[in-house]
């Protein structure tokens, strides 16, 4: 009996955070969506291609390689760019001292708050689009986040869209919400 309960204890311990698979596949076919609503799009990616990092804690592997396959399953191209969808830990991410030049969307899993905040202050101004699962990191700096409340919500993070060149068409701002954080 002992035995068990430690076991227990030892996977709650290493548990993931739990994900709302609904949630996900939401976000998933929404976040690429947003990039075609900006009219600076051109202008703000770096080379012929749009490159989404997946950003995850390392225990949320499964996770964004699920989002991963379900983002490629219904995106190859972004208004003719081609969407290169990867995977990056979040260590990796903040070791990454370029890595608003290499990205130029990410998609932050749930992550701690510091490592979120982090990485918030290292892509600010940097014209990198920014998605989070969790809307109460959008405190942090990030630009969008979709929620599930009695619809479908879209969050805009009023901060992030004026330290960017984004210029997204009004109908976008007509459905969302805009948070000054």
């Amino acid at each position: 009996m002992r035995y068990l309960v430690v076991l227990i204890c030892l996977l709650v311990g290493l548990r993931a955070y739990e994900y709302n698979d609904f949630l996900l596949q939401t976000q998933s076919s929404l976040y690429p969506k947003l990039l075609a609503l900006d009219k600076n799009l051109p202008k703000n990616i770096e080379d012929e291609k749009i490159d989404l990092f997946i950003i995850y804690a390392s225990v949320d592997r499964l996770v964004a390689k699920r989002v991963r396959s379900f983002i490629k399953s219904k995106f190859d191209a972004i208004l003719g760019y081609p969407l290169e969808v990867r995977l990056l830990k979040i260590e990796e991410a903040l070791a990454d001292k370029r890595l608003y030049e290499r990205a130029d969307a990410i998609y932050l899993l749930k992550v701690a708050g510091s490592q979120a905040k982090r990485l918030a202050t290292k892509l600010d101004g940097h014209a990198v689009y920014s998605f989070v699962y969790d809307k109460e990191d959008l405190r942090w700096g990030y630009l969008f986040a979709v929620a599930i409340e009695r619809s479908v919500t879209i969050y805009i993070n009023k901060r992030a869209l004026q330290h960017n060149d984004f210029d997204f068409v009004t109908a976008l701002f007509e459905n969302a919400k805009i948070v000054e954080q």
